[in-house]
């Protein structure tokens, strides 16, 4: 499948393609899988990039209240994922 270009705001699935996702996420969770497999399948199976965490300077900032890097996700970015 083709990867997604990692600068775009949204990952686009199907009602159905979603479905099978979270039910995969959910087996892979109950057999205990690692993170950074799960993210692997996420990504080869799905086209849907892995979240990472923000590099903006509020994070380093205890006074900061928001981030316009990650807003509303506060400490991650990463293609929202949108079903259709």
């Amino acid at each position: 499948m083709a990867q997604s270009d990692p600068n775009d705001t949204y990952a686009h699935l199907t009602r159905g393609k979603a479905a099978k996702l979270i039910n995969h996420v959910r087996g892979l969770l109950a057999n205990r899988v690692e993170p950074d497999k799960i993210e692997a399948v996420l990504l080869d199976v799905y086209d849907v990039q892995p979240l990472t965490r923000c590099p903006g300077e509020a994070h380093q900032n205890g006074r900061a209240d928001g981030c316009a890097v990650c807003s509303p996700r506060w400490g991650l970015v990463g293609p929202e994922v949108t079903v259709r």
